[in-house]
Protein backbone atom coordinates (compact mmCIF):
# COMPACT_ATOMS: atom_id res chain seq x y z
CA UNK A 1 0.00 0.00 0.00
CA UNK A 2 2.66 2.50 0.80
CA UNK A 3 3.60 2.76 -2.98
CA UNK A 4 0.27 3.86 -3.92
CA UNK A 5 -0.63 5.50 -0.84
CA UNK A 6 0.51 8.32 1.19
CA UNK A 7 1.58 7.60 4.90
CA UNK A 8 -1.56 9.01 6.74
CA UNK A 9 -3.80 7.14 4.08
CA UNK A 10 -2.07 4.10 5.15
CA UNK A 11 -2.34 4.53 9.06
CA UNK A 12 -5.73 5.40 8.22
CA UNK A 13 -6.80 1.93 7.05
CA UNK A 14 -4.49 0.47 9.32
CA UNK A 15 -6.58 1.79 12.14
CA UNK A 16 -9.59 0.72 10.28
CA UNK A 17 -8.34 -3.12 9.65
CA UNK A 18 -7.22 -3.43 13.41
CA UNK A 19 -10.83 -2.12 14.52
CA UNK A 20 -12.20 -4.86 12.62
CA UNK A 21 -9.79 -7.78 13.50
CA UNK A 22 -10.06 -6.52 17.20
CA UNK A 23 -13.83 -6.40 17.07
CA UNK A 24 -13.27 -10.39 15.62
CA UNK A 25 -11.02 -11.31 18.59
CA UNK A 26 -13.47 -10.19 20.99
CA UNK A 27 -16.06 -12.07 19.20
CA UNK A 28 -13.79 -15.20 19.12
CA UNK A 29 -14.18 -15.53 15.16
CA UNK A 30 -10.32 -15.59 15.17
CA UNK A 31 -7.43 -16.42 17.23
CA UNK A 32 -5.51 -13.37 17.68
CA UNK A 33 -5.33 -10.17 15.18
CA UNK A 34 -2.57 -10.32 12.18
CA UNK A 35 -2.38 -6.33 13.40
CA UNK A 36 -0.17 -7.16 16.05
CA UNK A 37 3.44 -5.27 15.99
CA UNK A 38 2.76 -3.81 12.48
CA UNK A 39 5.17 -0.72 11.75
CA UNK A 40 3.82 1.56 10.02
CA UNK A 41 5.23 4.39 7.53
CA UNK A 42 6.39 7.63 9.59
CA UNK A 43 3.84 10.65 8.79
CA UNK A 44 6.20 13.46 7.94
CA UNK A 45 5.83 16.56 10.46
CA UNK A 46 5.64 19.86 8.39
CA UNK A 47 6.76 22.93 9.55
CA UNK A 48 3.44 25.03 10.43
CA UNK A 49 3.35 28.32 8.11
CA UNK A 50 2.68 30.94 10.75
CA UNK A 51 1.40 34.20 8.53
CA UNK A 52 2.42 37.57 9.73
CA UNK A 53 -0.50 40.43 10.60
CA UNK A 54 -0.31 41.65 7.33
CA UNK A 55 -0.81 38.10 6.10
CA UNK A 56 -3.93 37.53 8.05
CA UNK A 57 -5.61 41.11 7.76
CA UNK A 58 -5.22 40.52 3.74
CA UNK A 59 -6.55 36.82 4.04
CA UNK A 60 -9.24 38.02 6.23
CA UNK A 61 -10.60 41.25 3.95
CA UNK A 62 -11.25 38.88 1.25
CA UNK A 63 -13.34 36.86 3.39
CA UNK A 64 -16.94 37.65 4.21
CA UNK A 65 -17.77 38.38 7.39
CA UNK A 66 -18.82 35.43 9.53
CA UNK A 67 -15.35 33.58 7.53
CA UNK A 68 -14.15 37.15 8.32
CA UNK A 69 -14.62 36.59 11.78
CA UNK A 70 -13.46 32.64 12.06
CA UNK A 71 -10.06 33.70 10.29
CA UNK A 72 -9.18 36.84 12.68
CA UNK A 73 -10.02 34.41 15.60
CA UNK A 74 -7.72 31.83 15.12
CA UNK A 75 -5.18 33.85 14.07
CA UNK A 76 -4.94 35.46 17.13
CA UNK A 77 -6.96 33.30 20.08
CA UNK A 78 -4.54 30.49 19.71
CA UNK A 79 -7.75 28.28 19.58
CA UNK A 80 -7.59 25.29 17.45
CA UNK A 81 -10.21 24.97 14.15
CA UNK A 82 -12.21 21.98 16.20
CA UNK A 83 -12.45 24.45 19.18
CA UNK A 84 -13.11 27.40 17.34
CA UNK A 85 -16.11 25.56 14.89
CA UNK A 86 -17.97 24.28 17.98
CA UNK A 87 -18.24 27.86 19.54
CA UNK A 88 -21.83 28.97 19.72
CA UNK A 89 -23.01 32.82 21.19
CA UNK A 90 -23.22 31.96 24.73
CA UNK A 91 -19.31 30.97 25.25
CA UNK A 92 -18.57 34.32 24.14
CA UNK A 93 -18.72 37.05 26.27
CA UNK A 94 -17.84 40.62 24.86
CA UNK A 95 -18.07 42.53 27.98
CA UNK A 96 -15.35 40.68 29.78
CA UNK A 97 -13.28 39.78 26.16
CA UNK A 98 -13.55 35.80 27.06
CA UNK A 99 -14.05 32.97 25.12
CA UNK A 100 -15.13 29.68 26.74
CA UNK A 101 -14.22 26.76 25.21
CA UNK A 102 -16.54 23.95 25.97
CA UNK A 103 -16.31 21.39 23.27
CA UNK A 104 -14.34 20.94 20.11
CA UNK A 105 -15.65 18.85 17.14
CA UNK A 106 -13.45 16.34 15.27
Amino acid sequence: MSDRLSAFQVRQAYRLLAQIMRAAVDNEIIGSSPCRSVRLPRVPESDPAILTVAQVDKLAAVCDVPDRVLVLLLAYSGLRIGEALALRRRHIDIRSGRVAVAQAVA
